[in-house]
């Protein structure tokens, strides 16, 4: 599950970085406080999709990496395909509609989800409940 390389993620000082800029050792924003990262994972020829929200933000994903949905929890746009998690287990399916989790703790709805062709290197990290592009994701 991975983000293309412009995603900008939380920083624990609260800047924002561009994930590929990211490196071991740094350390990001968490839903609940900082991480360190551990390991920078790099994937090529994902599945990717465009995730419009209702306030225009986009984030770039790869059909299997989890965004966490107000009143539902983690969920994913093919959540068959990255099987379980460590503490999640399978995610629930993403919709057009729901109400991601941003940030600043507000609903953002999902208006459009569309297939993205991206054929070249993505990135995630080891660590889970992060923000990319404010949208709390796994």
């Amino acid at each position: 599950c991975c983000f293309t390389p412009d995603t900008m993620v939380l920083m624990a000082t609260g800047d924002w970085i561009q994930i590929v800029d990211i490196q071991k050792g740094d350390k990001i924003a968490t839903r609940t406080g900082e991480k360190e990262v551990t390991e920078v994972i790099t994937r090529t020829n994902r599945v990717m999709y465009q995730i419009t929200f209702l306030d225009g933000r986009i984030l770039n994903a790869s059909e299997d990496h989890p965004l966490y949905v107000v009143d539902k929890g983690y969920a994913a746009i093919n959540p068959g395909v990255g099987g379980e998690y460590k503490d999640l287990g399978i995610p629930d399916q993403l919709y057009v509609g729901d109400a991601v989790l941003d940030s600043d703790g507000r609903e953002n709805a999902i208006v459009s989800i569309e297939p993205l062709d991206y054929p070249h290197t993505v990135y995630t990290f080891m660590e889970s409940e992060f923000y990319a592009n404010g949208m709390l994701v796994y």
